[in-house]
């Protein structure tokens, strides 16, 4: 069985590690084929390729394709891929597509792809069922018509043009959906362009294997922090959406007796403003899953106030390695957590209730241990990756019995 994996990159945010890791665990299965077609290669897989000839292309693609979209035409492209993606389609038994928005792929490129083969779609945002948001927040006028934007990630000023042509392109395609979360399925069934589409929920799966509880007092040590202290951790990000300054605000707000150290990692030099009360070890951005294993077993809490997430890769992570999740409600990382078994969450964009769970848990050890606990059986239970890979090729086994019978 031959699978072409299509995504904006390999290696780089939660979608791209999520289909590198889906790829690779399919490339270990004898009887299976892994394809990665991406718009910017930045791991070394030989069975992962750029869908243009190199980075500069990608770039100038992005900017003619962010440009466009401001007049809500999605498409355009300065160096087509056309000829790439036409012969890895017709190489391949089944098409997966992740996130294929960013200005590397065009929409009518997916009519065409249903139209000869099996198509399956992981939507790991909103962006497949509104006119350009990434994520909705309150917004419900993706349940209509897209008047307006939210989300600014891809700014148009017209992005009811990209829902009508979205619109019009999927009642015309065949596509199966695999939704990572009960979060997302529900969001699937009201969306007036995909709700049509046979959709099915697979979590999402890590290696168990590798991330899993380490001794923490070696882990601390591993990256020059005091063995005694206790770590809270966050990730360091301009995207608004992953909620950095409700985490600076919390750690500059907070009061507790005990030794805190903070761990950071993505980007550096963002939380200069704690650097006199704390002790700060800024990670950057890890590629190495091992290391980032480590990195979370040294953790004692990782602060994950994000305002939006489809799944939340890394509280998964983080509860396999025994690490205490305290994110925000009103997203789904209630449900990726079990909250309040596997983790806890606040209300949504209520720092002071933040400030105060995460005393808590600073000064209640036993309260934290018992979290920790469940936390691990949890992800045990629900986050193998051989659990994920063996859903996921059984939706391609049936679509391909399915296009078998219909010929």
């Amino acid at each position: 069985m031959n699978i072409l994996h299509i995504n904006t990159a390999d290696i780089l945010g939660g979608a791209g590690i999520a289909a590198y890791r889906l790829h690779q665990a399919l490339n270990k299965r004898p009887d299976i084929h892994s394809q990665l077609l991406v718009g910017i290669k930045r791991g070394t897989d030989e069975n992962t390729s750029s869908i243009v000839e190199n980075r500069f292309q990608y770039y100038i693609n992005r900017l003619f394709h962010r440009a466009a979209l401001k007049i809500g035409w999605d498409g355009f492209k300065v160096f087509s891929p056309k000829k790439k993606l036409r012969e890895s389609v017709k190489r391949a038994d089944v098409i997966h597509l992740h996130n294929v928005h960013g200005g590397f792929f065009s929409l009518p490129s997916i009519l065409q792809m249903a139209e000869k083969k099996p198509v399956v779609w992981t939507l790991h945002d909103m962006w497949a069922l509104t006119g350009g948001c990434c994520f909705s927040y309150d917004c419900t006028r993706y349940l209509q018509n897209c008047i307006t934007q939210k989300d600014n990630s891809y700014p148009c000023k017209m992005p009811h043009r990209i829902y009508k042509k979205k619109k019009a392109i999927y009642q015309k395609s065949k596509i199966e959906l695999i939704l990572p979360s009960l979060y997302m399925n529900n969001i699937a069934k009201e969306s007036p362009l995909i709700k049509d589409f046979n959709a099915i929920h697979i979590r999402f799966g890590i290696d168990l294997s590798n991330y899993r509880p380490l001794d923490k007092i070696n882990s601390k040590r591993c990256f020059g922090i005091d063995e005694n202290s206790t770590v809270v951790a966050f990730r360091a990000s301009n995207d608004k959406q992953k909620g950095l300054s409700f985490a600076i605000e919390a750690m500059q707000r907070l009061q507790s007796k005990s030794k805190v150290s903070l761990l950071t990692f993505d980007q550096k030099g963002l939380v200069a403003n704690l650097y006199n009360k704390y002790s700060v070890v800024e990670l950057g951005w890890v590629k190495d899953p091992s290391i980032m294993a480590k990195a979370f077993s040294a953790m004692d809490i990782f602060l994950m106030p994000s305002t939006a997430e489809s799944f939340g890769l890394m509280a998964m992570e983080a509860m396999a390695c025994g690490t205490v999740v305290l994110a925000f409600d009103n997203t789904v990382l209630s449900e990726t957590l079990f909250a309040p078994a596997g983790g806890i969450t606040v209300p949504q964009g209520d720092t002071e209730c933040l400030k105060f769970k995460l005393e808590e848990l600073i000064d209640n050890h036993r309260y934290r241990f018992d979290i920790s606990g469940n936390a691990v059986a949890l992800a045990k239970r629900h986050y193998d990756i051989e659990s994920h890979v063996s859903k996921v090729v059984s939706v391609y086994n049936k679509l391909l019995i399915h296009d078998h019978l219909n010929k």
